[in-house]
């Protein structure tokens, strides 16, 4: 059935972008033997290897952010403004882009040593570890706490945010802080990234994550019932109730999160399907660390995070869903089609393989607005509680796209 192209509820608002500082002195770890000056390479990409992401104009500023960030010691900047900040320059190749927008790399130091990473940060109380950053409570996550990526953190008393070293949290409600004290580029307080699963992978059988949204969390346990005698299927993050991966701006700042349990343990699952969308505008035109981005900056940060899964985890077959109905209004709806159709041309892009659980739905209940849908009113609103249209999208769109993908 076709879908209308439509616009987000609410006209654009100014693009406010929440990208990572991991600012440190470089002076926490002595130097290895050579000139603290950034060796340049031309056309060069250094893939994979992340520590971690920040905005930054041209190559000599990522440059001066790897030497201001503890444990960097490679960095990649891919215009117009990505500043990729890594561990290591072992992902060494040509640049993927040619012509004016080749990507340019460096090392930290003349002789391209490596920089020892900090030292991994202590356990919190139920046994989180954070392999950078400090660990906080993180009020929806499965266990109670998570990783802030500013080390030696002030944690906040809403259990949800986070500030730089230093400064003082002064909470605007659950979702919100002011960072008072902080540089002007880290005030707004950030939303402590929650870990990926909890349970540890099996051995003899496929592992697969399913990273995704609130609606992920309702039909995650519905996919793991019907798959398992054939893979153990966990969500990521470790998030029963709250909106799980959230929005982009937070997949940006929490991928690496997602992708170590609780514990610590490093996740190289055999398939990833993956989503972002609902908390990008259908819901609402806000900007809310944790909870809600816009969807101008949707495309530019999906991107980011699929090009990070697919060098974070070579090992992986990836799979994207196009995100489900808004059926209560047309209008939220069509911000739905319209980050879709945005998403599906990424995953073209990179050749990921798509199930479009939007269409799947519609063509079953109608075009929006429904209000009922599956003989259940406010199904899919954005939620489907009672369990028939999760119980469909389970049996006829994501398990069989998903059993494809096992190896």
């Amino acid at each position: 059935m076709p879908i209308s192209r439509a616009t987000c509820a609410a006209p654009s608002l100014v693009v406010a972008t929440l990208l990572l500082a991991l600012h440190e002195a470089a002076s926490s770890a002595a130097p290895p033997t050579g000139q603290l000056q950034c060796k340049t390479f031309a056309a060069t990409d250094f893939a994979g290897h992340d520590l971690t992401e920040t905005d930054e104009n041209t190559p000599e500023e990522c440059c001066e952010a790897c030497a201001a960030t503890a444990g960097c010691g490679f960095w990649t900047f891919e215009p117009p403004t990505t500043c990729a900040l890594k561990v290591s320059d072992a992902g060494k190749r040509p640049s993927p882009v040619p012509g004016a927008d080749a990507y340019t790399s460096g090392c930290r130091y003349e002789n391209c040593t490596a920089v020892p990473l900090p030292p991994t940060p202590p356990p919190g109380p139920s046994g989180q570890r954070c392999s950078v950053g400090t660990v906080c409570a993180a009020r929806y996550s499965g266990n109670g706490e998570g990783c802030c990526t500013y080390e030696n953190a002030t944690c906040c008393p809403n259990g949800q945010t986070c500030c730089p070293a230093g400064t003082t949290c002064q909470d605007t409600g659950a979702y919100g802080t002011v960072c008072a004290g902080a540089a002007a580029n880290e005030t707004v307080g950030l939303s402590v990234c929650k870990s990926g699963a909890d349970s540890p992978f099996s051995t003899d059988l496929p592992n697969v994550l399913i990273i995704g949204d609130s609606v992920s969390i309702g039909y995650t346990p519905l996919v793991a019932t019907a798959m398992a005698k054939v893979a153990l299927v966990q969500h990521s993050p470790f998030d029963h109730r709250d909106g799980g991966a959230e929005e982009t701006a937070y997949g940006v700042q929490c991928l690496d999160q997602f992708l170590h349990s609780p514990g610590g343990v490093y996740l190289r699952p055999d398939v990833i399907m993956f989503n972002w969308g609902l908390h990008d505008g259908p819901l609402g035109n806000s900007t809310v660390p944790g909870q809600a981005g816009l969807p101008d900056v949707y495309a530019a940060q999906l991107e980011v995070i699929t090009k990070n899964l697919i060098d974070a985890q070579p090992q992986a077959k990836l799979l994207f869903a196009l995100t489900s109905p808004y059926m209560c209004a047309a209008q939220n709806d069509g911000c739905v089609v319209n980050l879709n159709n945005q998403a599906a041309a990424i995953m073209a892009k990179y050749k990921i393989p798509t199930i479009n659980l939007h269409d799947a739905v519609v063509e079953q209940c109608g075009p929006p607005p429904q209000k009922a849908c599956f003989n259940a009113t406010g199904c899919f609103c954005p939620h489907c509680a009672g369990g028939a249209g999760y119980n469909f999208l389970t049996d006829k769109v994501i398990v069989p796209a998903i059993t494809r993908l096992l190896p």
